[in-house]
């Protein structure tokens, strides 16, 4: 069904749609939201929103040009989704860590009455099986972001607004910030492997603000996280002078 709302919505004046049908598709990551964090393991329903919402971006922006407000929240639905995959994940890490600790005591015990080479044995498996399940769950995190970054780069070329860029920049900004230690499903960050891959699209939103939104972003972060979000705009902004932005020198 979203495949299918995604083809209407890219057409563009070839099926003519109303302000009031866009604006439904546009909400419909928030309306699905608890589907993405459930069931959406292999990322499909997530990538179809995504697609939707870039797909409205570039060819329905008129339709919605009064109701810009909902491409903002719909996007942060989906950094809600990823932010509490990342939680979820480090929660399951670390109570496969404890089973883990009591279970190589347990052997250490019966190694100590037969052979020690059962214990490495068993060191080695598990130490595969982490490894496997964390490299997996990467490459979802580092997947799902990747269909973000269009959305982000749609909202630019699409004239969205400078107004509802910056919003999207704060959003992106505070899903980047936080840490393992204290991620939880109601906040916490999208973790690092995410937001090295989303770093285009924020890069693509700060193509669309100037110094002045800049500014006003390091104001609005002064309270909360301790100021981590104040660290993490001033990273991602000298990596953007650094990088990405053209100053007109060759």
């Amino acid at each position: 069904a979203v495949n299918a709302l995604t083809t209407v919505s890219g057409r563009g004046k070839g099926t003519p749609l109303s302000s009031r049908c866009c604006s439904r598709m546009a909400v419909l990551p928030q309306t699905i939201c608890e589907g993405l964090v459930s069931v959406d393991s292999g990322n499909s329903l997530f990538a179809g929103c995504c697609q939707l919402v870039s797909a409205l971006l570039r060819c329905r922006t008129h339709e919605l040009k009064r109701c810009s407000a909902m491409y903002t929240i719909s996007c942060q639905y989906l950094l809600d989704a990823m932010r509490k995959w990342n939680a979820e994940d480090i929660e399951n890490r670390r109570a496969r860590g404890e089973a883990t600790q009591e279970a190589k005591d347990a052997e250490i015990e019966a190694a100590a009455i037969s052979d020690d080479a059962l214990t490495r044995e068993w060191q080695r498996i598990t130490a595969i099986e982490e490894r496997e399940s964390a490299d997996e769950f990467a490459r979802k995190m580092r997947v799902a972001a990747t269909h973000m970054v269009p959305v982000y780069e749609n909202c630019y070329k699409g004239k969205l607004g400078t107004i509802y860029c910056q919003h999207l920049l704060a959003d992106a900004i505070t899903a980047c910030t936080g840490s393992a230690v204290t991620a939880s499903k109601d906040g916490g960050s999208i973790g690092a492997v995410a937001e090295r891959a989303l770093k285009p699209g924020i890069f693509a939103l700060m193509d669309a603000v100037g110094d002045r939104e800049f500014q006003q972003l390091h104001s609005a972060f002064v309270s909360g996280h301790g100021g981590a979000r104040r660290m993490v705009l001033r990273k991602f902004i000298d990596e953007y002078r650094r990088t990405h932005k053209f100053d007109g020198k060759i």
